[in-house]
């Protein structure tokens, strides 16, 4: 599921907020090592929090994860959510008769809601490698949704990088541009999630289950000139 809004900031910064909600499972947070080195110009930043589930056997832990777990507007339960506003800034300056942009950035805020889970001391034997294979499935998960914003963050700083327009009208048609782009991001955010079913395909369902060979989506792979592919 996924929830876009465009807010422009005015001359010289953009902004667009996306909402990807995560299938149940549990995850640790992702350091600098979860993305690959982001491109020039283009910088993620991650903020994760946590909520509290109990449980020391796999029916309680599922149960309570349903129970204390973020609702969506139907009322389904997931283990988290994350939102990745992508914000654009940079400076403009005279060339060639038109205006041109340059110190270009673009950032890629994540906020991320996940369970923390400690297991007591009476834990069912074998839960704590159940919760620990859901939780690397979901880190494959969210790491995908994360590389798909960072990719279309850097097609926004190419595309303003690139462009050359009236100084009166270049913010306007910079803001423009980028739109155009986040709506594009919002649509390959929602095919991958169709495509792993919400992370399901991949592993993230708790207690976890085998994946068929047909349904398992790869993580996407990044090519020698920084474009990412898909398998």
């Amino acid at each position: 599921m996924a929830n876009l809004g465009l807010k422009p900031r005015g001359n010289g910064h953009g902004r667009a907020a996306l909402l990807v909600v995560l299938t149940v499972g549990a995850i640790a947070p992702i350091g600098a090592q979860g993305l690959r080195q982001d491109p020039a110009g283009v910088n993620a930043i991650t903020r994760t929090e946590y909520y509290e589930v109990h449980g020391r056997t796999v029916a309680e832990l599922a149960a309570d994860l349903r129970r204390q777990g973020p609702k969506d507007e139907e009322g389904r339960a997931y283990a988290g959510f994350a939102t990745s506003p992508v914000r654009w800034q940079y400076n403009t300056r005279p060339e060639g008769g038109a205006c041109a942009a340059f110190n270009v950035r673009v950032t890629v805020y994540s906020h991320v809601l996940l369970p923390k889970w400690v297991p007591p001391a009476d834990t069912e034997q074998g839960l704590l490698a159940m919760w620990n294979e859901s939780m690397a499935s979901l880190a494959l998960h969210e790491a995908g949704h994360k590389e798909i914003s960072v990719r279309y963050a850097t097609l926004i700083r190419e595309r303003i990088v690139a462009q050359r327009a009236p100084c009166g009208r270049f913010s306007a048609d910079a803001n423009r541009a980028g739109n155009r782009l986040v709506e594009a991001l919002r649509a390959a955010q929602a095919k991958y999630d169709t495509e792993t079913r919400h992370g399901l395909s991949q592993g993230t369902g708790f207690p976890p289950r085998p994946v068929p060979d047909s349904l398992t989506v790869k993580r996407p792979e990044r090519a020698r000139d920084g474009a990412v592919r898909r398998p």
